[in-house]
Formats: C-alpha cells, structure tokens, sequence
C-alpha cells in the first residue's frame, strides 16, 4: 500500500471552487457556490479535518467555458488539488484534462449525461438511468405510448435524447417527433411552429430536455395552441425548483420532472438541510443572494462536499490518491437522509430516481420515488458497447478513451 502525507493540523487545505456567479449559469452557479461554503463552514466549525481548517478559493468563470480551463490552471499552480465545481458539460469538460494531468481530484455535483469516468472525478449527480429509466415507463403508463420528444442543442440533451429512445422502444412505446432548439431561442414565437408539429402529430406527451430560458419560451407557446398539462402532459429531464421561480408556476403546473432530489423531500433530515440552505449568509461574500429554493444541483454539490471531508478523515490525507480509495464504495448520507453509495468501479452514486409534479406553489409533489438507489450506469450498454470504468480508472469523453494521467504522488496537498 502506498504511503500517502498525513493531515497537519497547523496547515490549511486549500479547496478550489469553479462555479459561474455570473452569465447563464448563475442561476445554478450561485446555489453551488452557496452550498459549498456553507460545507466549509460547518466543516470548519467542527472541528476541520482532524484539526486542519479548510480554506476556499473561489473563482468565477463567468460562464465562459475557456474561462473554467485558465482558472483551474492558475489554481493548479497555486498549488491547489482539490475541485468543487462546474455546472453544465462544456464546463467540465474545460476543466477536467487540467485536473486529469495534475493528478488533481474534482467533486462533480451536477446530472449529466455520462459517458465518462476518470480517477481524478468523483460524481455525485444522476446519470442517464437514474433519470429516464423509471421515469419513461411511468410516463408511458400514465399517459400513453405516443412520443414526442423536444432539447436544446448541445450533448446533454442529445445524450439524454439516445438514451431515452432506447428506453422508449423497449417499453413498447412510438416516437412520433424528436427535435433539438439552439440555446438561444428565448421567445415565445421562436417556438410556435415546433409546437404546431407536436399539435399535428398528437403525442401523448412530450418528453423535454430543454434548458434555461428555453424551457419558458416552450411553455408559453405549448399554453398558446392551447395545450395542457392535463390533455398532454409534458416529462422534463432539466427541471428543478429554481427554474420554476424563474418560468413561473403557472406555466409549469401539473407537468413532471424527473431528478434524484427535490426540496419537497419529507424527511426530518431534508427540512433540516433545507433550512439551512435557505437561512446561510457567507458574511465575506455579501453579494451572494440568500436562497430561495434548494436544487438537485445543491444538494448533490453539497454531498461532494461531504464525501470529500469524509474520505479526508478517513485516510488522514488530503492527498487525491489517498481521497480517492477512501472514496471507493463509501456509504453516505445525501442532504434527503437517504444512505447514499459512491460505486468503486466507477466513482459515481448509487441515488434514488424521483418524478415530480410541478404545483401552483412553484414547487414539486412528488408522484414516485423508486423504493431502491439506482445503481450509476455510467455508460449503456446499448450506446458504448465494449465501454467500462474498471478500478483503477479511465478517462472518456464523449465515449472516447482519454491517455491515463501521469502520478500525483509527489503533488503538495496542504499549504501554511
């Protein structure tokens, strides 16, 4: 076994943090950064990492994906190894090669469309199937076996959208449409004759992996032809509360979403992180708002934390190879008190599937919850055959093998 430096009490153990407080992403960027700190603090406050204090360095990157890649490497050469951060792919695939060849160690808390696996990741988000394999079967017998399916135009849709045709044509199931919108589109009327197809074609409903603002604009021109919820319902694979304060509920209600947490979750341990969530103020970053609501992306960016201050206390080393066998088949609890597992094949979490029903409050009831985690698939056997994470780690992208990093046993791991 090799021997890995050992926590000093006397030094700090810088954490970098990555997330966009402002451009697109802040919506999501600013409850990832939020959650992050509040970690820290209680970490600190506890105590530390056997007596070392945790100390973060945040860096916005504005929502300029070239941006994640320039500040991970300034962080690197401060001599920082560990990552909480990104928001949607293109984030994380600038940052990832940077901290793939340091020999660093990322905590990656946000769904996402698999297809890759490293030594030097540790997810803590839904993949793939735990998103749309229960959630397409309990859609189709609730409301049909006819289709159409709608996404913005970058890999997590597209992704999302291969997967669920898989899932539709094993069920039984008729896909009568499958469109992708550019991320720009915005307006209402940019969506009427997208719309107007799925009113010719006459799905049962309309499966969406659309993101951001052109989630609302759908909405609108979906309501304007006189669609609804309750003759054709629609399943959002990107849907969380935030959204819905953004969209607004009116538009959103009685239509499903399918993520592993919702804030709506009752469990004495969920209302207890909620209240957490929404009442924390980090005095040195006065402009960061106060939540409002708490996400899928918050909680999972809060059970990396966590994972990664366990594994520290348990190897006594915040050195990324030491973290990363700590990491391998822990069994946590996530922010709703379920009793989580990190996979050691594959570095991603075992999570509980969940359907939400969006309300006149501008929040979710929640409709399922599987009544067993989920197993990650990182990549489907359907789509990647012949593809795996095998102990030890490789690195894909987009399914492709990525050259295994150099060793980080020399790299420093705390600083005076």
């Amino acid at each position: 076994m090799p021997s890995y430096p050992a926590i000093d009490p006397g030094k700090k153990i810088r954490i970098g943090l990555l997330f966009s407080q402002t451009g697109i992403m802040q919506i999501y960027g600013r409850d990832q950064l939020r959650v992050s700190l509040m970690a820290i603090d209680e970490i600190n406050r506890s105590g530390g990492i056997n007596g070392a204090l945790l100390e973060p360095l945040i860096r916005d990157p504005a929502s300029q994906w070239p941006n994640y890649t320039r500040l991970v490497n300034e962080l690197l050469a401060a001599r920082v190894n560990l990552f909480w951060g990104c928001t949607p792919s293109a984030s994380r695939e600038a940052t990832l090669p940077s901290v793939q060849r340091a020999g660093a160690l990322l905590f990656y808390g946000v769904f996402y469309e698999g297809r890759e696996c490293s030594p030097n990741m540790v997810a803590t988000g839904a993949v793939p199937n735990q998103l749309t394999a229960t959630a397409i079967p309990w859609m189709m017998e609730l409301a049909g076996y006819r289709i159409y399916i709608v996404g913005s135009n970058y890999i997590y849709p597209h992704t999302m959208s291969k997967q669920a045709r898989l899932t539709i044509y094993w069920h039984g199931g008729e896909i009568v449409g499958n469109e992708f919108c550019s991320l720009d589109l915005n307006r209402e009327e940019q969506f009427r004759q997208l719309v107007k197809d799925i009113v010719r074609k006459k799905p049962d409903w309309v499966l969406s992996n659309l993101v951001g603002e052109s989630t609302g604009a759908f909405l609108q021109a979906f309501r304007r032809e006189g669609l609804a919820a309750d003759r054709m319902p629609i399943l959002h694979t990107v849907m969380m509360e935030s959204d819905l304060e953004t969209i607004g509920a009116e538009l959103m209600q009685g239509h499903f979403s399918s993520v592993n947490y919702y804030e709506s979750i009752d469990t004495e341990e969920n209302r207890a992180f909620v209240s957490k969530v929404k009442s924390y103020v980090y005095t040195p970053y006065p402009q960061l708002p106060v939540a409002n609501r708490v996400t899928a992306i918050s909680a999972g960016t809060y059970l990396g934390a966590m994972v990664n201050a366990e594994a520290m206390r348990r190897s006594n080393s915040a050195h990324p190879d030491a973290i990363r066998e700590a990491v391998r088949g822990m069994e946590i609890r996530d922010p709703s008190g379920d009793l989580v597992k990190i996979d050691p094949r594959n570095l991603h979490t075992w999570l509980r599937p969940r359907i939400g029903q969006a309300n006149a409050k501008g929040g979710f009831d929640i409709v399922y919850e599987s009544p067993d985690l989920v197993r990650p698939e990182v990549f489907s056997p359907a789509m990647d055959p012949n593809r795996s994470c095998t102990k030890g780690g490789q690195f894909y992208i987009r399914g492709h093998l990525v050259r295994h990093p150099r060793s980080a046993r020399k790299i420093v791991t705390q600083v005076d």
